[in-house]
């Protein structure tokens, strides 16, 4: 069984993250880590209120910019929704944590204790090394005890109403 702090040492190590962004939102703070110079200046940008010096982060993110690795991982298909078809994700619980593949771009995921990594052809698919980083606040702030519920929201001269529903279910119509 693969181990997975092994793979994400073996990974940036032959691929150096020497560039930096910092965020904070809130109170949470995430430092992330690229090879990639172009990644993090897309991220900054995307980013742009959150952007911060990080030097003692809750959370740390490394997004590697290379091809799709080849970890020998015997992943299993994340059943979807009914309705929906095709091969969208894949995972595999392994040494020290879960893998998680994106079978139509071949990005993949490492997430474990403390490591969160993000590897393949990163810059083409920033919207899910974003999503990443996103998920990690979503899961800083559920184990800080925040409620979080899918919802759709409006606001009408000061007043708010907020339809919380399953996904699909006709929220935002």
């Amino acid at each position: 069984m693969p181990d997975l702090e092994a793979l994400a040492t073996e990974l940036e190590k032959a691929n150096e993250p020497k560039f930096q962004l910092g965020l904070q939102v809130d109170a949470w703070r995430v430092r992330v880590d690229s090879n990639s110079e172009e990644l993090i200046t897309h991220l900054k940008r995307y980013f742009q209120p959150f952007v911060k010096e990080i030097s003692n982060p809750d959370t740390h993110v490394v997004a590697i910019e290379c091809d799709e690795p080849d970890w020998g991982i015997d992943y299993t298909d994340w059943e979807r929704e009914g309705g929906k078809v095709g091969r969208k994700d894949a995972f595999a619980d392994i040494k020290g944590g879960r893998a998680i593949w994106k079978v139509r771009t071949g990005m993949q995921f490492l997430l474990g204790e403390t490591t969160r990594l993000a590897a393949g052809r990163c810059l083409k698919n920033d919207n899910q090394v974003i999503n990443f980083i996103i998920t990690q606040y979503i899961t800083w702030l559920l184990e800080h005890e925040y409620a979080l519920c899918h919802a759709a929201g409006v606001e009408w001269h000061g007043k708010g109403l907020m339809f919380a529903g399953f996904s699909g279910g006709g929220k935002s119509t």
